[in-house]
């Protein structure tokens, strides 16, 4: 697009701000002219978006680890920060680790019957 096309459709627009139409009245029984409404509202609207944009589209993304709980946890009790903080001052339980087992009866939250 060249500046005079820029200069044309702005033009355009200005006019349609002004544009008007024509309505029978009846009492004076003739043609009547009266403001467009709808135009107007159109030309003002796609005027603020030529000079203000589009408006930022707020967009989220989104980042999923895939590692199964076992495999984190795993992960966990391997590492030294945790083998440090298990038998320290700071333990929530001091003591050895208990492994639990997936529906053992140790561990009622979990059921091997799928219930």
């Amino acid at each position: 697009m060249t500046g005079e096309d820029v200069e044309a459709d702005l033009k355009v627009l200005r006019e349609a701000k002004k544009a008007c139409h024509h309505v029978y009245d009846t009492e004076k029984k003739k043609l009547v002219k009266v403001p467009d409404h709808k135009t107007r509202l159109a030309a003002t609207t796609l005027s603020r978006a030529y000079h203000e944009g589009k408006p930022i589209e707020r967009k989220e993304v989104l980042t999923a680890d895939l590692l199964t709980f076992e495999e984190k946890l795993r992960r966990l009790q391997q590492s030294e920060r945790f083998k440090q903080l298990q038998n320290s001052e700071h333990s929530i339980v001091k003591g050895e680790v208990i492994e639990v087992e997936l529906g053992s009866a140790s561990n009622p939250a979990v059921s091997s019957s799928g219930e």
